[in-house]
């Protein structure tokens, strides 16, 4: 026997404390609808109770209309680059939760010795460096980064934080628009714009006399330099938002943790394998000794090669077996007790003898390199490979010093800082000019010289090269480059190059009369 359907409309009675579900509308079986998710990156970056801060938002607004104005048609390594970057990267440290920090300012003002670089040398890859290394530097500060861990999420933290400021924005700009004179302002500055494009357009257009007018104030209307300045308007807006976001609430820093790792009791499982890499580091000493004592003809009798071959050799090999030693010291470190004053003693020697013999490891590869330039010339790449190796070696030193103070949570920021400092270094000496000049004096001592590779470099080497090379093939070598139209793209290293002795002279012939090798 089947029950009949109930009839339409019907419902049972509503149970004790159950409300009841009127006629003619569906129960709701899922309850209320589910809360809306977090914001992005929520749970790694928390907003709590973070101010609104309109002027930190106009401010962004104001940086990317300045960059929009003078970058699409000036020089970017110039004075209207320091403006932007210092706009971007060192105006939201006044602003930062850590500003109280000594090393808040102390990065702050290594970054405006790199941004100055903009302006006294003119190399782009140079700036580029500088601006990379900066912007570590400021957002490292910005995060209160200590460790390495904090160190990585510092150059992510740009990226992030554009995403992340979104919720801030939109509070933000409705705080804006409840001020009494904030969205007014902005809507009649809107209309005033509106009106004068139209009519503008109009009467330029309907009379020649207004026209003529509107041109003397407007020399030149491009409608794609108005997308440019636009878009690069827009960009810049949107990273200034991404540094003010992070100044006035950083990300969280990495957790830390336990109060310390896991570490064995038995000293032999961490020092047998430092033995046996230390073991590798003096082996390798000690045949560069032998290789020095002995002289070329050991080498030749011994490896088969010549003594030129094997110091061209292997150059590589040497800079990835000092990273894997920095490597090597830092998961020692971690991994070996530090309990007693025994374990200390045999820790702190022993990663000691480690990094002194990378020491060596970075004299050998830089004294190939030296070699290497004595036969074939100098350029910027090999340079910086000189520089690279000189950072490892003060990296060297300055983890010798900190395992000896028992001082190495203060590496990761030790480190960062050097990086900064040898690319202040590298441009005080102005590479692109250093590099011309030992080609010049090469050239002198020889005959010999790379005319296509030199021809190649910036404004920095123009001087050494007209000064130090005949006329006719410092002409063929040098080319002019478009002088500085405004005040606000002065850079010292164009400047200098327009000034040399062949400013008026244009390079028209081929370097056939000198023979180019590299």
């Amino acid at each position: 026997m089947t029950t009949p359907p109930p009839p339409e409309g019907w419902s049972p009675a509503p149970r004790p404390g159950e409300t009841p579900v009127p006629r003619g509308r569906p129960p709701q079986l899922y309850g209320p609808p589910p809360p809306p998710p977090p914001p992005l990156f929520d749970d790694a970056w928390p907003e709590e109770d973070v101010p609104t801060r309109p002027a930190l938002l106009v401010g962004a607004l104001a940086i990317g209309v300045l960059a929009g104005l003078i970058l699409p048609e000036h020089f970017a390594v110039s004075v209207a680059g320091f403006l932007v970057a210092a706009g971007l990267l060192l105006v939201p440290v006044a602003f930062s939760t850590h500003r109280a920090a000594p090393y808040t300012w102390v990065a702050a003002a290594l970054t405006a010795a790199l941004f100055s670089l903009l302006v006294f040398r003119a190399a782009g890859w140079l700036a580029a460096l500088a601006l990379a290394v900066g912007a570590l530097l400021v957002f490292s500060a910005l995060n209160g980064a200590r460790t390495v861990a904090d160190l990585g999420l510092a150059a992510l933290t740009w990226i992030i934080a554009v995403f992340r400021a979104v919720p801030w924005v939109r509070r933000t700009s409705g705080e804006i628009r409840r001020l009494p004179v904030g969205w007014p302002v902005v809507r009649t500055a809107a209309l005033c714009v509106v009106a004068l494009v139209v009519f503008g357009a109009l009467f330029a257009t309907g009379d020649a006399v207004f026209g003529s007018w509107v041109q003397a104030l407007l020399p030149r209307f491009d409608g794609a330099l108005l997308v440019t300045r636009a878009l690069v308007a827009a960009a810049v807006s949107v990273l200034a938002v991404g540094a003010f976001y992070t100044a006035i609430n950083p990300p969280s820093p990495a957790p830390a943790g336990r109060s310390g790792p896991r570490r064995t009791p038995r000293r032999f499982e961490w020092l047998a394998p430092l033995v046996v890499v230390i073991a590798m580091f003096g082996g390798f000493v000690a045949a560069q000794a032998t290789t020095m004592w002995a002289g070329h003809d050991y080498v030749q009798r011994t490896a088969g090669v010549t003594y030129a071959e094997s110091v061209h050799r292997g150059f590589g090999q040497l800079t990835v077996a000092t990273l894997l030693a920095l490597l090597v010291v830092g998961v020692t470190w971690w991994y070996a007790p530090r309990e007693s004053a025994a374990d200390r003693l045999v820790l702190s020697a022993a990663l000691g003898v480690l990094c002194s013999l990378a020491l060596v490891v970075v004299a050998s590869a830089l004294y190939r390199m030296h070699v290497y330039q004595q036969a074939y010339g100098f350029t910027v790449l090999r340079l910086l490979v000189d520089a690279f190796e000189l950072w490892m070696g003060l990296l060297l030193v300055l983890t010798m010093l900190a395992v000896a103070i028992r001082a190495v949570a203060m590496l990761p920021r030790a480190a960062l800082v050097s990086a900064a400092l040898v690319v202040l270094g590298l441009g005080v000496m102005n590479p692109e000019a250093w590099v011309a000049q030992h080609n010049v004096d090469r050239y002198r001592d020889s005959g010999k010289i790379d005319a296509a590779y030199l021809s190649g470099l910036g404004p920095d080497a123009r001087p050494a090269i007209a000064d130090g090379l005949p006329a006719d093939l410092a002409r063929c070598i040098v080319r002019n480059r478009p002088r500085a139209s405004a005040p606000i793209e002065w850079n010292l290293g164009r400047d200098r190059a327009h000034r040399s002795a062949l400013d008026s002279a244009r390079g028209t012939g081929e370097c056939t009369s000198e023979r180019a090798v590299r």
